[in-house]
């Protein structure tokens, strides 16, 4: 119980100070001395009576003190963190669902706003919201761009929450998070050198459950020979929690020697079979057990066969056989395959920093398109001209026509030889000479002689398409759009950007990825560097500015491929303990959202028939149980059943709920789910601008 938080929020509704009081003091009688202000016939009742109110006062009086109006706006802004309004519980941080994922993306943006720049080192990173990170060391202890590579050594670190529900049961709950803080480290390729905990418990936890505890992740270090060198012990709250609920946690130190071993989730490559060992769950799995009254189910959970398996992997020479690996944790099979598509998803944002730079760089070279007015009649008429044709042609020809033109009625009163003698110049000339007369008249007819501001009364204009409506849109009414002709679709998938059909689906692509402020330069300068460089047939890339971004030019086909990942349900439930399954199966619990406490592995197809055989024959349960695919549209999560039909998956809002309490919070999104993300996301910007704030105070020249 938190009696200051509890403290604050009563005075924050205006509660008299009398009545905090009085409930502080029943709440400290009732948990902390297992007594009520009614028992006074005790000496020692009517003592811990006088003792609840002193306590009470005090913590009354401290949090008034911090209730002060400070008028320093720097320490003011210090001392307060910035406020989302939306609790843990609300957005189901820690419930492995939806609402976790979007929390834990801005947490692992913050990690890895590196204003300095100084962290060079990184290899796998928060933002990579992988199993652990990895730093790269030299000799010296720090990475040097002049140092061979084998000299390289990696340093991966993990850490892991024990469950909160395994409080009531220390010696399980340190098990489960030792085990699990170790899996991390094996799942990146790396040897587990070391591990460390932090034990937090309440000030009325009997001390008895730190023994329990550390005794539970001690039998994990004996088994899997790795010494536990270092922890913490720490009241949780001070004095200002009462009650025992513990929570702790366990970290894990490992090495890599070789850059080939390192077996991070962005490693997962299109064609890569997904292999995935026996599990019967770690803490998830026997808090269900504990929690439902199936205590038969707990010694299950009870093994190594994990790390068995890592071991083996490490013994035989097996991991350059592998791509990535993972433990099937994170809201279990769906929720890791979700956070895995997200990763690979994540290249957009490296595509955002690519295709930003080549416009920076092809922006000095190419000038906006000619038009001598921005006038919308005057662009229509001007980029359908442009339809096929180069731009200095275009340009000359819109200079003769606009010397007698400047409104539809004007087209009209010319007879039709005299657009085309003044338009020559253009490819398909005549076409174009009609199509304008008609377009004017039709302007004229439905349109009072105006052009649509529209999309969809553009396109109905004969000759008029997407690119020329975007155009229109862009420079003739200013709005937000991306015009996408051949070029600018052949030049967006040559450079290995996207994977698209046509000019309509490159379109929606590059919105995704690019910031606004570029949707009208990518046009101009695509289509020209698409007429003078980088040509349909033979590309100029020995004269091409931007080749060292180019897939085309480095020989490789240059296309992205969405991804999608595929499983087999039928062996996906083979490979869970047969105890566990049933468990599940009688409550109801949806399997592929639990912790199973599995290896999974993404592996070449040639390697996979030598890993399974000789993991079986050492004893571990191992099948493919899915294949990561090339997918046209966006990447989905399918599921086969046994009758082979498929559906797309994806995690809940909360992850399966596993025990009844959880069933009674349920597991799908609040109506205002997207209204606690803007809120949320609103107080990690301000978090970031802390920061900032901050760091210039303490190192004002820079860092």
């Amino acid at each position: 119980m938190d009696i200051e938080g509890y403290c604050r929020r009563e005075l924050k509704k205006g509660i008299s100070e009398e009545e905090i009081l009085t409930e502080i003091s029943s709440l400290i009688l009732k948990i902390k001395f297992n007594s009520d202000k009614d028992n006074k016939d005790n000496k020692d009742n009517i003592d811990n009576i006088d003792k609840a109110k002193l306590l009470a006062e005090a913590v009354l009086e401290e949090v008034k003190k911090t209730n002060r109006n400070i008028d320093n706006k720097f320490l003011n802004d210090l001392l307060n963190f910035p406020k989302s309004n939306v609790s843990m519980g609300e957005i189901g941080v820690g419930s492995r669902g939806k609402g976790d994922f979007f929390v834990h993306e801005k947490i692992c943006s913050i990690a890895s706003h590196n204003i300095s720049g100084k962290f060079n080192n990184v290899v796998v990173g928060a933002k990579e919201h992988d199993d652990a990170g990895i730093v790269c060391i030299g000799e010296n202890g720090k990475d040097k761009e002049n140092e061979k590579k084998e000299n390289e050594k990696f340093i991966v670190v993990s850490v892991d929450g024990t469950h909160s529900r395994l409080s009531e049961y220390p010696f399980i709950a340190g098990f489960h998070v030792a085990r699990a803080s170790l899996r991390d480290i094996y799942v990146k390729g790396a040897k587990p050198v070391a591990l460390l905990d932090d034990l937090h418990l309440a000030d009325d936890g009997d001390v008895g459950r730190l023994f329990d505890f550390v005794a539970g992740i001690s039998v994990v270090s004996e088994l899997a020979d790795v010494p536990l060198v270092a922890g913490s012990t720490l009241r949780i709250g001070g004095d200002m929690v009462i009650g025992e609920r513990m929570v702790s946690c366990v970290g894990a130190v490992g090495i890599i020697n070789d850059a080939n071993f390192i077996k991070a989730r962005k490693n997962v490559r299109v064609g890569d079979k997904i292999l995935m060992t026996g599990g019967a769950g770690g803490g998830t799995i026997a808090t269900t057990a504990i929690y439902s009254g199936n205590f038969d189910v707990v010694p299950e959970t009870m093994n190594i066969s994990f790390i068995k398996a890592c071991k083996i992997l490490h013994e035989k020479n097996l991991l350059h056989k592998t791509n990535a690996m993972l433990d099937v944790t994170n809201g279990g099979i769906r929720g890791d395959a979700y956070e895995v598509l997200n990763l690979l998803n994540a290249e957009k944002d490296r595509d955002k920093e690519k295709i930003i730079n080549i416009i920076e760089i092809l922006n000095n070279d190419y000038e906006e398109f000619f038009y001598p007015s921005k006038e919308p009649f005057n662009v229509l008429i001007s980029t359908i001209l442009s339809q096929r044709t180069k731009d200095e042609r275009t340009k000359q020809a819109a200079e003769n026509l606009f010397k007698f033109i400047s409104k539809p009625e004007d087209v009209l009163k010319c007879k039709i030889d005299k657009i085309e003698n003044a338009i020559k110049g253009v490819n398909f000339y005549k076409t174009k000479a009609k199509r304008i007369a008609g377009i004017s008249k039709i302007l004229i007819e439905r349109y009072n002689s105006k052009v649509p501001d529209n999309e969809y009364d553009l396109l109905k204009l004969n000759g008029v398409g997407r690119k020329t409506a975007n155009c229109v849109l862009t420079f003739g009414f200013n709005r937000q759009a991306i015009p996408v002709d051949t070029h600018v679709h052949r030049i967006s998938n040559r450079l290995g950007i996207m994977n698209t059909e046509n000019p309509a689906e490159t379109e929606n692509e590059l919105k995704k990825i690019l910031p606004k402020d570029y949707w009208k330069t990518i046009n101009y300068i695509f289509v020209q560097h698409g007429q003078n460089v980088c040509l349909p047939r033979n590309p100029q890339c020995m004269w091409c500015k931007i080749k060292e971004y180019c897939g085309h030019s480095l020989k490789e086909d240059g296309l992205k491929k969405n991804v999608s990942i595929k499983f087999y349900g039928p062996k996906i439930k083979n490979l869970i303990n047969k105890k566990v399954y049933n468990m599940l199966k009688n409550l109801n619990i949806d399997y592929l959202g639990v912790s199973l406490d599995s290896l999974m592995l993404f592996v070449p197809p040639e390697n996979c028939g030598e890993i399974i055989k000789i993991l079986r024959n050492a004893g571990i349960e191992i099948d493919e149980i899915g294949e990561v695919i090339e997918s046209k549209r966006e990447g989905k999560i399918l599921l086969t059943d046994e009758n082979n039909n498929e559906k797309a998956i994806e995690p809940l809002f909360r992850e399966s709920a596993y025990t009844k309490i959880k069933k009674v919070v349920g597991e799908q999104a609040p109506g205002k789910f997207e209204e606690m993300k803007k809120n949320v996301d609103k107080a990690y910007q301000d978090a970031l601008k802390k920061k900032e704030e901050i760091l210039k105070f303490i190192a004002p020249a820079g860092i």
